[in-house]
């Protein structure tokens, strides 16, 4: 093999070595060769004693993939010399016929390699130790979803004994803590703490300490923070400072302010820690009296701007000690109570034999730390650890590794690390990029201590008899290697990433900070010379046609002017940007558009699957898929998407719940009008009205055989097919009646014509796959599998390990799904977003646990102080500073990834939000650090064409390193580029050549259902009072000034409220979502935890508490649970459901309902309760408003009537809360509804009636044309 000369020092065997490998630098291969020259330097039966660790069982399972190729490879050569009776200079050493056979021993033995990850290799080791752990010899990992449980469960259980027991040293510090920190911070800490041994872990260390203690570490990590800021604050002063003297005639201000700043910069640093809070508050103000002109010199530079800020709000902070010593004795208590519940959860598993994914690591650690002679028995057994993406390790990995190899001590075990601290994006996992830049000191230090003498060249044989002669720098020959020569970005990709990245990743104090190494050019590049210039035009006017062949950059831009009414992160909020993309991509494929194959050294089309879609989070594909199916685009979902909400998933999964209950009328309705079986309305209509007393299944068994209709080969197929499962799904376990009722229903055929058909197939498989990960340990029958289920649908998705299929499809991932992977086109879509949402409490090793909290009486000195006001001290300040500086680091690196993911197009998508003046509103996360880094005039993006880049290229090859000057264009696109925008959807399988085979299944043909809508109350009632506004509405997007009619807040009384009537109704319904938690057993009102929960409301909406405001609500609150009424309802408040979801497949839709309140009586019947904030005036207002929320109501006792096949009348009372005062009789300020079941089929039909004219195109686009 050929290696370049970086990569040649990384084989030499007598040092600990750290490898720094650019994206696409070869870093596997040279992992793969590294481990195969090792292993065989040793006899075939001491393979175990080399061990390698990757990140995920998919890099180990392809890194042994290659190893058995390169064996085999090598097998090859010797059996063809031994068969032609030649040898090549590689084995002239070496006996052809012994090396054959000993090649195959290895071969034999590679079974027995260590190449897996790290909690594979520490599982294996509680596996042969797990006495001396007390751990059951055949543990078990448990569920993420008993997991979640089974912690709920103890917070809620220690909570409690702790409150009930008066003798309880917590219990008077948890009361106060309940008095004032919110019940849902505390919920969200306690969580967090009870299910992160890593957490856990830092907090025991910080809280073992006495306050003086605690304080003077947390003052000295405040003072390093503050002094970080300063330091960028006093380089970017000078920098404005020397710009204003060298243009201002009247310097003696500029000079005199910039003499301050460098005396209050000097008195900062030599200031006890203590002080700083006090320093800060009395002196930053004099920042703001220097000004130029009428600007203030800290408003010159939004950089400036923005550290003035984070300075003032530690200056502004609560710093007396009482508060600080407030907010350690809250965190403490927290800690302790987190450490019982620990101590339950522990007990648990110990009980049942279980472990969890933090267990196999930290347990591990215990028992290396805590027992000599098994880490030895360990040690002993290995020679050298090769741990691959290294930049993604924890702490707990990190202190495992220095257990089993002491580098620092000895040469006897090696250490071989390779990774890319730019690409450390882990962060959520507990990855830590400190100890990546730690290590890098830390190993040639050692190799120092370690190595006799320093040598500048060394000799290294690789097999099977390669001699290379190395030469050493100091960092290479004391284990360092940089590999910087990429082998997969083209000339312009490279050009792009370097310049931008040379701006953005740049070491600095901050431990978390990484340093940029640009790319040099490892690959071939055609028609190559010292001096290109693709800025000039050709002959047609377009730009230079060799872009194709250097690659290409573009920027994807759809405009959107400032809405003050909704977020500017709401994908919901940006369907421009999705259209765009899509009809972008489908213009590149029908123009038969080219891209550089390095592999055919020649142009060719572009195929759908060399795009790749990233985005930032998951969350934002909604719109994106459809734009892809309305342009025909064959799309791969691969995010990490809990993929139990899609439609054929829920299909699979009515299915089981059906054969566990086969008078469950929803998942009947739903599994027969599915894609699987295809029934329609009317016919379970038909069904529905035989007999109301019975299920929809006893319906079907009864009559389906007597009807005759068009449907009558599918009601004979789903009947045989039920009935067959029916009466023997006990005999199976789940796994084998999902594989047999896909294969009855022939579910490969039945979406094949589906626009989204690999994407369904794909998480079908993904499904199949996660049952039988069940079913192969536990979980036996339908009940489990379904519980299962329903705890995962509350659980986030971790990231998956993807793979990538072969299919013709664009692949759309998140950014952390796509590291490792590569693709000829990446699109990084919704760019200009922000990164998220922050926690109401912040956990990190330099500030401990903080959050905000509402003081005691004793801490309010002041008059104007109140209850209102939470208290933040500086350590909650600087802690949130702390860590969203480490975010936005890390959100630079993961920029970083996904450009490097393009091996020939990048495209980069956004939505550009225009402010009033017209011009670009501020550009937020990955698209900021984008456009800094390049220094790009936010204006040009919105009214130029495309943008001139220039840059220096150095490109590798046989003859050295040559610099290449290059000059490119980016293109930008708009909406208003009419050379894409004006492709109309197109027929897509023509133009990829994509045949696709009829299903013919039995006599019938099965109809592809048109993809689902989602039809609500407010959608019909719009579409029956007014087509034209439901046009505009739906269908073009247009708000209309009627569309708001209607709401909570449509009095015009309310023109003068300080806060709208929206937010009071939708603070309201958070309040009683927790009614629960504030009634007491004999229904009286717990007001404490009733001020507590809308405390919780008003802080977690971003609203000011007003103390006028707040007791209003709490009054309407307490008035509506006062009336006889609503007691008369509370016996039931056991079965309460609030903000209850229901969906009812009807036709190829489904029918929507969120339910303020859904409870049972004893019998079993249910009632609807919805609450109205509206600002009434009188009874006649009132009853306009019932007739108008009728509908409404209906629709909603229309969907529960199937969830009870036995209940006769159904009722749903609307609840004017504003009415409520005095005590006043039901009649005054609700309104009950009553319907039976055949008022609600008559119901059915009208939605039969509506829903189709609502779906169909043809007769809205007629009725736009009669109505112009």
């Amino acid at each position: 093999m050929n290696f370049t000369n970086e990569q040649l020092p990384t084989f030499q065997n007598n040092k600990h070595q750290i490898v720094i490998a650019n994206a696409g630098s070869g870093k596997t291969t040279i992992l793969v060769e590294k481990y195969l020259n090792l292993i065989l330097l040793n006899p075939p039966e001491l393979i175990e004693k080399i061990v390698a660790i990757t990140f995920t069982r998919k890099a180990a399972a392809e890194m042994r993939q290659r190893v058995v190729s390169r064996l085999n490879n090598e097998i090859s050569k010797l059996h063809e010399q031994i068969s032609n009776n030649t040898s090549t200079n590689d084995y002239q050493t070496l006996n052809p016929i012994i090396e054959f056979q000993r090649l195959i021993t290895f071969r034999e033995h590679i079974t027995n390699a260590r190449i897996q990850t790290i909690h594979s290799f520490c599982f294996s080791i509680l596996k042969d130790h797990a006495v001396e752990i007390e751990l059951s010899p055949d543990f078990v990992a448990i569920t993420e979803s008993e997991k979640a449980e089974v912690i709920d469960n103890f917070i809620f259980e220690t909570i409690e004994e702790i409150l009930e027991n008066a003798n309880n040293p917590l219990n008077p510090l948890l009361i106060k803590l309940l008095n004032n920190v919110t019940k849902n911070t505390i919920s969200q800490i306690l969580d967090k703490i009870a299910t992160d041994e890593n957490t856990l872990h830092i907090l025991k260390d910080l809280y073992s300490l006495t306050f003086p203690e605690y304080r003077a570490q947390i003052d000295m990590n405040a003072e390093e923070l503050i002094g970080y800021y300063l330091d960028q604050f006093k380089a970017i002063f000078l920098k404005e400072y020397n710009n204003l003297i060298s243009i201002d005639e009247k310097t003696n201000g500029t000079k005199q302010f910039g003499a301050k700043f460098e005396q209050f910069y000097n008195d900062f640093k030599i200031l006890p820690n203590k002080g700083i809070y006090e320093f800060l508050n009395k002196n930053l103000q004099d920042f703001t009296t220097f000004k130029i002109g009428r600007t203030q010199l800290i408003n010159t530079s939004d950089e400036l701007k923005s550290i003035y800020e984070k300075l003032k709000s530690v200056a502004d902070s609560k710093f007396d000690d009482k508060y600080l010593l407030q907010l350690y004795e809250y965190s403490n208590t927290i800690k302790e109570i987190s450490l019982i519940i620990r101590d339950k959860y522990d007990n648990y598993k110990k009980e049942t034999g279980l472990i969890d994914y933090d267990d196999i690591l930290w347990k591990t650690y215990y028992l290396l730390s805590n027992n000599p002679d098994i880490l030895n028995k360990i040690k002993v057994n290995i020679d050298y650890l090769l741990v691959d993406e290294f930049q993604d390790t924890d702490s707990v990995q990190y202190e495992i590794i220095r257990l089993i190899v002491p580098f620092y001590q000895s040469l006897e075990n090696k250490l071989f690390v390779v990774g890319d601290p730019k690409q450390s994006i882990y962060g959520f996992r507990q990855a830590d990029v400190r100890i990546m830049n730690q290590l890098l000191s830390e190993i040639p230090e050692a190799n120092q201590n370690l190595l006799e003498e320093f040598k500048d060249s060394d000799e290294i044989v690789l097999y099977p008899n390669s001699n290379y002669q190395i030469k050493h720098d100091n960092q290479s020959y004391f284990g360092v290697h940089n590999i910087k020569i990429s082998h997969r970005l083209n000339l312009i990709n490279t050009a792009f990433v370097n310049q931008a990245f040379t701006n953005i990743l740049k070491k600095d104090s901050f431990k978390y900070s990484v340093d940029y190494d640009q790319f040099i050019i490892g690959r071939e590049i055609p028609q190559i010379s010292p001096e290109i210039d693709l800025t000039l035009p050709n002959i047609e006017g377009e730009n230079n046609n060799l872009n194709e062949l250097y690659g290409k950059i573009k920027f994807l831009t759809s405009i959107s002017p400032q809405s003050d009414n909704s977020s500017e992160d709401s994908e919901e909020d940006q369907p421009g940007e999705a259209e765009l993309l899509a009809k972008y991509i489908a213009y590149l494929i029908s123009s038969n558009t080219q891209i550089y194959d390095n592999s055919l050294k020649d142009l060719r089309k572009i195929e759908l699957r060399d795009i790749a879609i990233l985005m930032r989070s998951r969350n934002r594909v909604s719109l994106l898929a459809k734009a892809l199916d309305k342009y025909g685009l064959p799309y791969i979902l691969n995010t990490a998407e809990n993929f139990f909400l899609t439609q054929e998933i829920l299909d699979i999964v009515s299915f089981l719940k059906f054969l566990d209950n086969p008078n469950d009328d929803l998942s009947f309705a739903s599994i027969a009008k599915s894609a699987f079986f295809g029934l329609d309305d009317n016919f379970l209509i038909e069904l529905r009205q035989m007999n109301t007393e019975k299920s929809l299944w006893e319906n079907f068994q009864e009559h389906a055989a007597k009807i005759e209709n068009s449907n009558q080969l599918k009601i004979n197929r789903i009947l045989k097919i039920l009935n067959e499962y029916i009466n023997k799904y006990s005999e199976f376990n789940p796994l084998e009646l999902i594989q047999d009722f896909l294969f009855k229903t022939h579910y490969s055929e039945i979406f094949q014509n589906h626009p989204s058909k690999f994407t369904i197939l794909n998480n079908i498989e993904k499904f199949i796959q996660y049952v039988r990960n069940y079913n192969s340990r536990y979980i036996f029958s339908i009940s489990d599998l379904i519980a299962e289920i329903d705890k995962a649908l509350e659980l986030r998705p971790q990231e998956s390990e993807i793979s990538i299929s072969d299919d013709n499809a664009i692949n759309i991932l998140t950014i952390h799904g796509a590291k490792g992977l590569e693709f000829p086109i990446v699109a990084i879509y919704n760019m200009n977003a922000s990164s998220g949402m922050s926690n109401s409490y912040s956990i990190n090793d330099k500030f401990g646990l903080t959050f905000k909290y509402y003081p005691d009486s004793k801490l309010i000195e002041k008059p104007e102080d109140t209850a209102f006001d939470e208290i933040e001290t500086p350590d909650n300040v600087l802690s949130k500073f702390y860590q969203n500086q480490i975010d936005t680091f890390e959100e630079q690196r993961l920029l970083y990834v996904a450009l490097t993911r393009a091996k020939e197009f990048i495209i980069l998508s956004s939505t550009i939000a225009l402010n009033k003046n017209g011009e670009p509103a501020k550009f937020k996360g990955l698209f900021k650090i984008l456009t800094d880094g390049l220094s790009i005039n936010p204006s040009d993006l919105i009214t130029e064409d495309s943008l001139s880049l220039s840059s220096i290229v150095n490109i590798s090859n046989t003859n050295g390193i040559h610099q290449i000057n290059l000059k490119y264009n980016v293109e930008l696109v708009r909406e208003d580029k009419s050379k894409y925008l004006q492709f109309p959807a197109a027929d897509m399988e023509q133009q990829q050549n994509i045949e696709y085979t009829e299903p013919n299944l039995f006599l019938d043909e099965i109809q592809i259902t048109e993809p689902h809508d989602i039809i609500s109350p407010t959608k019909l009632e719009t579409y029956i009072d007014s087509p034209l506004e439901f046009i505009d509405r739906y269908i073009l997007n247009i708000e209309t000034l009627d569309n708001f009619a209607f709401a909570d807040d449509s009095s015009s009384k309310q023109e003068n409220e300080e806060i709208s009537a929206s937010i009071k109704g939708l603070i309201f319904h958070n309040t009683f979502e927790k009614l629960k938690e504030w009634i007491n057993q004999d229904q009286s009102i717990n007001e404490d935890a009733l001020i507590n929960i809308l405390k919780n409301s008003f802080f977690n909406n971003g609203i000011t508490i007003r103390e006028d405001l707040f007791n209003e609500i709490k009054d309407e609150c307490k008035y509506v649970v006062s009336t006889d009424l609503i007691q008369s309802i509370l016996k039931y408040i056991n079965t309460f459901e609030f903000e209850k979801k229901l969906y009812l497949p009807f036709k190829s839709n489904f029918l929507n309902a969120i339910i303020d309140v859904l409870y049972q009586d004893d019998d079993g019947n249910y009632y609807i309760l919805d609450w109205k904030t509206n600002l009434i005036q009188n009874k006649q207002e009132m009853n306009s408003l019932v007739e108008h929320y009728m509908l409404q109501m209906k629709f909603y006792a229309h969907i529960v009537s199937f969830i009870n096949p036995n209940q006769d009348v159904f009722t749903a009372r609307l609840l004017f809360t504003r009415l409520a005062k005095d005590n006043q009789h039901s009649e005054n300020w609700s309104h009950l509804f009553s319907w039976d079941r055949n008022e609600l089929i008559d119901f059915e039909n009208m939605l039969d009636n509506y829903i189709p004219k609502m779906n169909n195109v043809q007769t809205l686009k007629n009725y736009i044309i009669n109505n112009l």
